[in-house]
């Protein structure tokens, strides 16, 4: 969940949205900035530890933090409580910073 940056366009379009965030501010934080949605709901946990029936999501969606789970469990569980037809959409920030033509990335 992190800071929600990824969740408005979802709440937004009226999407149901259940985040899961392992720390306890951050939750807290989330909580609080979107207590006016109510399409969304929070869970203080780790994504491992997330209980919930299989096939209960359209969409399971991870702005920048899939890669923290381990693959032998992040992606089998994924699997597990995606709709038949879901989607996984994992969001990446990942410069290369070797690149002729990153400018940003060589400056920085």
């Amino acid at each position: 969940m992190g800071t929600g940056q990824a969740t408005v366009p979802f709440l937004a379009t009226g999407c149901t949205v259940t985040a899961i965030e392992i720390g306890e501010d951050l939750a807290e934080y989330s909580k609080e900035k979107f207590k006016e949605y109510k399409n969304f709901s929070i869970y203080n946990t780790s994504f491992e530890d997330f209980k919930c029936d299989d096939n209960s999501f359209d969409i399971l969606y991870s702005a920048t933090a899939f890669h923290w789970i381990p693959e032998d469990i992040g992606y089998p569980k994924a699997l597990k409580i995606l709709k038949n037809g879901g989607t996984l959409a994992l969001f990446w920030n990942k410069p290369f910073v070797k690149r002729e033509d990153d400018l940003l990335h060589q400056k920085i």
